[in-house]
């Protein structure tokens, strides 16, 4: 639901639901080319859902306008494994600023082994401008799915493992590196 508007995403299509249930109800089409390649590629902000198409770019759809917010990262994105979009995952989390993460299958991989993140407070997501998005690579993500809870009022990220393992986990639940190195860096100007 965005705004007053059921919307419906199909894998070549956007459309949107509105008036009263019933015979009253009106379909409005917004998009004939693009529509999502899995539905848990689809995350809703207060004024936005983004999702991942069929050519692997991430875009964004606000009721009336279809904007591809990935064209900056092409190199990213000719790595995704297009026969796996269907597994694609993702979220919208506000723990360190809001941020769209997506998990996908990258080369080869027939499950989700990278992940893109948006951040939604340092991107102009109303522009067409690619220069005015602001994209980040996180590593050590496998997903097969993430959900958003709140625990006492604050959200947590949890995401089901998409490897053998099958474990679910909390995202910055803390410093535990389970008895294994942790590979960092820091960039700055």
């Amino acid at each position: 639901i965005l705004s007053d508007y059921v919307v419906v995403f199909k894998e070549y299509g956007i459309y949107l639901l509105t008036g009263p249930t019933g015979g009253t109800q009106s379909i409005i089409e917004r998009s004939k080319s693009v529509g999502a390649c899995s539905q848990r590629s689809i995350a809703s902000n207060e004024n936005y859902l983004l999702f991942q198409a069929n050519d692997g770019h991430v875009y964004s759809f606000d009721t009336v306008n279809v904007i591809k917010q990935s064209e900056i990262i092409q190199g990213s994105i000719d790595n995704v494994n297009t026969t796996q979009l269907t597994k694609s995952n993702s979220a919208i989390y506000e723990e360190k600023g809001k941020k769209y993460i997506l998990n996908y299958a990258s080369g080869t991989s027939t499950t989700p082994d990278a992940t893109l993140v948006l951040d939604l407070d340092r991107s102009a997501i109303g522009s067409q401008n690619y220069n005015e998005k602001v994209w980040l690579p996180w590593d050590g993500i496998s997903s097969s799915v993430m959900v958003v809870y709140s625990d006492s009022g604050r959200e947590k990220l949890y995401f089901g493992e998409a490897t053998s393992d099958s474990k679910f986990y909390l995202m910055f639940s803390g410093t535990n590196d389970n008895g294994v190195a942790i590979d960092s860096y820091y960039e700055t100007k």
